[in-house]
């Protein structure tokens, strides 16, 4: 399998800040946990597209909980909340 440095991906498809590369969240190997919150992630942004209200909240607060150092997964979740505030969605309850 080809693989570029990490030196390409610094610049590549645009350039990173370099408080991005310090955060630790983009050039790094991933734990299976993390592997597993960015899946969420990707999960919750379908689930969202398709207007799954519920399930995207339940996923992206999963990613969240496997990852709760990740700025990523918190603004994946802010930007849900804000969504879920404006469509006037109602968070689910316990039970039901």
């Amino acid at each position: 399998m080809g693989t570029y440095p990490d030196d390409r991906y610094k610049t590549w498809p645009r350039k990173m800040s370099r408080k991005q590369f310090e955060s630790g969240d983009y050039l790094a190997s991933l734990s299976p946990r993390q592997e597993l919150a960015h899946f969420l992630g990707a999960r919750g942004h379908c689930q969202l597209e398709h207007r799954q209200w519920r399930d995207a909240e339940f996923t992206y607060f999963q990613a969240h909980d496997l990852w709760p150092t990740s700025k990523v997964f918190k603004n994946f979740l802010r930007d849900y909340l804000v969504i879920r505030d404006k469509q006037g969605f109602k968070p689910p309850t316990e039970g039901g």
